[in-house]
């Protein structure tokens, strides 16, 4: 094995181990954010779907779009990140605070 892959494969589980972690912080503030999600007010909105989409170069953000009914119409809103985790974090911020912007879904089904 070339020293080359002994340094990816450590590379590796050195971003895993920090992924791992970053995880383990986020982790109390999803289940609080799934929490308030189960005692939202379907009258405002209602969240149907989080997509993610990778970063398309190496210096892409990730781009977050959710799909929620909002008074009754199929809407969806946008947030992104450097990171997978830093835009999801972004988003649920944003939705728990009512700072994301709906517009119709001029693709909804």
């Amino acid at each position: 094995m070339s020293g080359n892959k002994v340094e990816k494969s450590q590379k590796g589980v050195r971003g895993t181990a920090a992924f791992t972690e970053q995880l383990a912080k986020e982790r109390f503030e999803w289940y609080s954010f799934q929490n308030w999600l189960e005692r939202q007010d379907e009258d405002e909105f209602e969240i149907t779907r989080i997509n993610v989409r990778f970063p398309q170069d190496e210096n892409g953000d990730y781009f977050v779009i959710v799909s929620a009914w909002v008074e009754g119409v199929q809407c969806v809103g946008f947030s992104s990140g450097i990171t997978f985790l830093e835009a999801l974090d972004v988003t649920l911020r944003r939705i728990k605070a009512r700072a994301i912007k709906w517009k119709k879904d001029e693709y909804a089904e």
